[in-house]
């Protein structure tokens, strides 16, 4: 694995964690509201 596919799917990870975590904030305010 070279540096760019390691550090292309890092940043493929954090996208992916970022958008799961806004759609759960998002589902939980609504929640609460």
């Amino acid at each position: 694995m070279t540096k760019t596919e390691f550090f292309l799917g890092l940043l493929a990870s954090a996208i992916l964690a970022l958008g799961y975590a806004a759609t759960w904030f998002m589902e939980n305010s609504y929640a609460i509201l």
